[in-house]
């Protein structure tokens, strides 16, 4: 009977470290599961981040495709009316220039005209001989 009370002892020894051990594991897995959730959670909320961040970072370059097409069209628009403005200074320097031409001609001839106007040739006077 003794050996059997010792085997007894020693079993129930041996049950007792094996509910310690069930006991610390139990107590491992529950803290292993509560960080595995806090890390969950904590993932949860960078990918949350992350895709609002996305989201926002998607709507200023949507905004900015918009700028940027405006500012074309606006662009394309003032170079055709920068175009149009040029064509019409160019047109307007050569009639001025044909008309600055001729002015000069007009003012030639009439400088022409009252230089032989005003200095009228000689004329010999057959009566007396001399000059009028």
């Amino acid at each position: 009977m003794s050996r059997q009370r010792g085997e007894l002892v020693t079993r129930e020894t041996e049950l007792k470290h094996i509910k310690e051990e069930r006991s610390r594991s139990v107590t491992e897995v529950k803290r292993l599961r509560e960080e595995l959730a806090r890390a969950e959670q904590t993932r949860c909320w960078e990918v949350e981040g992350m895709r609002k961040e996305v989201s926002q970072m998607t709507n200023e370059l949507h905004q900015r495709d918009i700028t940027i097409a405006t500012l074309s069209g606006s662009a394309s628009s003032v170079e055709r009316q920068l175009s149009g403005e040029v064509e019409r200074a160019e047109r307007r320097a050569a009639e001025l220039k044909v008309r600055s031409t001729r002015v000069k001609g007009v003012l030639k001839e009439r400088l022409y005209t009252i230089t032989t106007n005003s200095n009228p040739p000689l004329k010999w006077s057959t009566k007396g001989g001399g000059c009028l």
